[in-house]
């Protein structure tokens, strides 16, 4: 017998001899993935996402545009220019280029590392009223992202109507 295959053996007994404690456990499971994108926390995360980054968005569109129009006027006008003219702008061009390159992928990487640390604020709000929820329910596991569930189990809309509730608190106050 191979190692996998007695790992394998191992895991399926253990699996086992912990069904029976399990048969006394409360579950309750939910749709994870959903939570996290439909909960008001993640709407609100992309609105704010939205206000913070749109005007910079939108400078930054408006520079690439005006880049792009004077490059193209370069290229239609650059061969009838004195070279020295011609050369200065394209060394300007070029260093617009380059700034423009910089410019956007500093925008990026603010943008993606601030939708990191909303994401972890949804995440981390989803999992405190799945926690609540199970408190309340006196359940012992909750499981993510089930494949079928009985009636009964799925504590979604529990879940969902608490974060609900989170959202509103703050908004009251």
């Amino acid at each position: 017998m191979s190692f996998k295959t007695l790992s394998i053996a191992l895991a399926a007994i253990g699996a086992l001899a912990a069904f029976p404690a399990m048969a006394d456990s409360k579950i309750g499971v939910v749709h994870f993935g959903d939570l996290v994108q439909n909960s008001p926390q993640a709407k609100a995360a992309g609105q704010k996402m939205q206000t913070e980054f749109q005007k910079r968005k939108d400078d930054l569109d408006a520079q690439v545009k005006q880049f792009q129009d004077d490059a193209a006027k370069f290229q239609r006008d650059g061969g009838t220019m004195p070279k020295d003219q011609s050369e200065k702008l394209a060394r300007d061009l070029n260093t617009r280029q380059s700034d423009l390159k910089f410019q956007g992928d500093k925008f990026d990487r603010d943008l993606q590392t601030r939708n990191q640390e909303m994401q972890k604020s949804v995440v981390d709000a989803v999992v405190a009223a799945i926690s609540s929820v199970a408190k309340d329910k006196g359940l012992d596991v909750v499981l993510p992202d089930y494949i079928y569930a009985g009636p009964g189990l799925d504590i979604s809309d529990d879940v969902m109507k608490r974060l609900s509730q989170a959202a509103a608190a703050p908004a009251s106050k």
